[in-house]
């Protein structure tokens, strides 16, 4: 394929044969993705099941930092998320900038996908290189309901140091 998605990717029944016949489920594309991360790109989660049930690779990253979860977070795929929280995958994680699953949820406006990381204990704190926080990320995209979440979310648990909330 031209964007270097493997083959495979969206038909269960291919993965199923691929996977019978040994191929590598942590094989990369040349931008550094993995089945799994192009199943949470472009959400699958019924070709992600199958993946993680044979014991792909849920936290390799690609290029840039940019693991599974962040992509799932980043497109609003509610159901990988819950996949791979299931199966452990780090819901804090950051990429090389220091950006998170939940900092990109926000920024995107995916308030269900904000919620369920939340859940998962994904952590309100954590910052980017710059000093930006999930906080920072809602606001500056303008996404409100995102900002109320987190907002209550501190209220909660007040030892978040975010200026953004004092």
């Amino acid at each position: 394929m031209p964007d270097g998605t493997p083959q495979y990717a969206g038909n269960e029944e291919h993965i199923r044969e691929h996977i019978a016949a040994g191929a590598d489920l942590n094989a990369v594309t040349r931008d550094g993705w993995t089945a799994v991360f192009c199943c949470c790109r472009q959400g699958l989660p019924h070709c992600l099941s199958v993946l993680l049930a044979a014991g792909a690779d849920m936290n390799r990253p690609a290029r840039g930092g940019f693991t599974p979860i962040y992509s799932a977070a980043q497109a609003g795929n509610t159901r990988c998320i819950q996949l791979l929280i299931s199966s452990n995958a780090d819901v804090n994680q950051q990429n090389n900038s220091g950006a998170c699953p939940l900092y990109i949820a926000a920024a995107k406006g995916h308030l269900t996908a904000v919620s369920v990381l939340l859940e998962a204990g994904a952590l309100l704190h954590l910052e980017t290189q710059s000093g930006y926080s999930v906080a920072h990320a809602a606001a500056h995209t303008g996404c409100e309901k995102v900002l109320r979440m987190l907002y209550k979310v501190f209220l909660v648990f007040p030892r978040c140091s975010h200026s953004l909330f004092r």
